[in-house]
């Protein structure tokens, strides 16, 4: 772990348990975050790429699972 993260985590284990909780949705979501967005690079960089034509038709799908999810 490094000397950032153990600041991070030692500063939130001084909060309330509330915003304990908040931090820790943030902070996965985050981390869900910046991997949906090294699999796309990744798969960019193995040419895995559509065209702005098809990513258009694709984000009304996108939406409505986004959408349907269990936020909470």
């Amino acid at each position: 772990m490094t000397t950032t993260l153990k600041k991070a985590f030692d500063k939130a284990a001084e909060l309330p348990e509330a915003q304990q909780e908040a931090f820790a949705k943030f902070l996965l979501e985050e981390l869900d975050f910046v991997t949906a967005v090294q699999e796309g690079v990744d798969a960019a960089e193995r040419g895995e790429t559509v065209s702005i034509e098809d990513a258009r038709a694709m984000i009304p799908k996108w939406i409505s699972e986004s959408s349907s999810r269990n936020w909470h």
